[in-house]
């Protein structure tokens, strides 16, 4: 019964008026998914995803323990770094050393997208160095 509900009247209604919270659209995904409805999120770009290890330097970087969430946002604003403010969002990418590079490559890192493709890229080029002042956080794991 519920599948022919989720098929005919509730995943329809909400392909037409996306009004569900986050909650909410999580239990709507798993019962469309066991009915065998495809579901597709055409609200959310991708976010890029880290190297393993650079999620956890990014997890350091923005929230001080290697085991959270990398964090673009506080209070609703672009995370700068505690000891210095030139250290932008999630992955804590330098202004002062990096925003050229950033633009050059299209890179907003501003935005968690822009952040984290930045972050692959230093990663890919330089390795963990440019985040040793986090290392006693993410070394250890």
């Amino acid at each position: 019964m519920l599948s022919l509900l989720l098929k005919t009247i509730i995943v329809p209604f909400l392909v037409l008026f996306p009004i569900l919270t986050p909650s909410n659209s999580r239990i709507i995904e798993r019962e469309a998914i066991k009915s065998g409805i495809e579901v597709v999120d055409t609200q959310t770009p991708p976010i890029p995803q880290l190297y393993a290890k650079l999620r956890v330097i990014c997890s350091c970087e923005s929230n001080g323990h290697p085991n959270g969430q990398p964090r673009q946002f506080s209070n609703g604003q672009v995370l700068k770094g505690q000891i210095n403010q030139k250290d932008i969002g999630a992955c804590q990418i330098s202004t002062q050393y990096w925003l050229e590079k950033s633009k050059e490559l299209g890179y907003d890192i501003y935005t968690e997208e822009g952040n984290y493709k930045m972050a692959n890229w230093i990663f890919e080029n330089y390795g963990d160095k440019p985040w040793d002042a986090s290392k006693i956080c993410w070394q250890k794991r």
